[in-house]
């Protein structure tokens, strides 16, 4: 059956054969796909390159890339927004982080891993022409985790170092590295450890409820409620198709 289609299926069909492939595949006497299922290898890399000899070889049914039902393991999960206005207040700074560490937190956890270095950068706005600062330290963990309040505590920490008042700031962020799957992870001869069951507890229970009913809906309260720092979105475009209150409705 396989070879009846390929007997009859034009280049054009083919992925990657345009028409001057298929031109030079006619003029060395390929005329159909089964014919070029049959060509020598290294001829066809010579007048098609590597990726025309993969394509050949999917034709036979040689798989050239591997078939993969998820994504593999970030080794760095990065969450930074850019502030709706700018702010100079340490406390907004602190709300920001707490929440991009949450964001953060929520991804590494989704992925079951661990991770023991977070890194932190705060800046003010690049288009100024004085005044500018930006600032970043990396703090490391006395052992990898994926506990919310361990990683805001050590962003707070790395905030301390590089904070200096007087300057506006527009941006901040943190980044997750040093990341490793929760199975490989040894701890010492004492299982030393930085939350405790109960609290590990906790934190998946609220992964859970943001999962079923979507981020935010649990949050730790040192990323605050009112958010006047955020972002501004009064120009976001709709969501047609995921929010039933952004659907335009007709009037007769």
């Amino acid at each position: 059956m396989i070879g009846i289609i390929l007997k009859t299926a034009k280049f054009t069909f083919i992925w990657g054969v345009g028409y001057r492939y298929a031109e030079m595949l006619q003029s060395n006497g390929i005329k159909t796909a089964l014919d070029l299922t049959r060509a020598d290898d290294a001829w066809v890399q010579k007048r098609m390159t590597i990726k025309g000899l993969r394509t050949v070889k999917e034709l036979r049914g040689e798989p050239c890339i591997p078939f993969e039902l998820a994504p593999p393991p970030k080794k760095a999960i990065m969450s930074s927004r850019g502030f709706g206005i700018e702010t100079g207040k340490k406390d907004d700074l602190k709300e920001a982080l707490a929440d991009y560490t949450d964001r953060a937190a929520f991804k590494l956890g989704r992925q079951k891993s661990l991770c023991s270095v977070i890194q932190v950068f705060i800046q003010t706005s690049m288009f100024k022409t004085s005044g500018r600062y930006s600032g970043g330290i990396s703090v490391r963990l006395p052992v990898p985790t994926s506990d919310t309040g361990v990683l805001t505590q050590a962003a707070y920490q790395g905030l301390e170092r590089v904070f200096k008042p007087g300057y506006a700031y527009r941006k901040a962020g943190v980044m997750l590295t040093g990341i490793i799957p929760e199975s490989a992870y040894q701890p010492d001869l004492f299982g030393t450890s930085l939350s405790s069951e109960k609290k590990l507890n906790l934190l998946k229970a609220m992964d859970i409820l943001n999962a079923r009913f979507g981020r935010k809906a649990a949050q730790m309260a040192a990323a605050g409620t009112t958010k006047l720092w955020g972002m501004r979105r009064s120009k976001l475009t709709p969501r047609y198709t995921t929010a039933w209150e952004d659907i335009p409705v007709a009037k007769a």
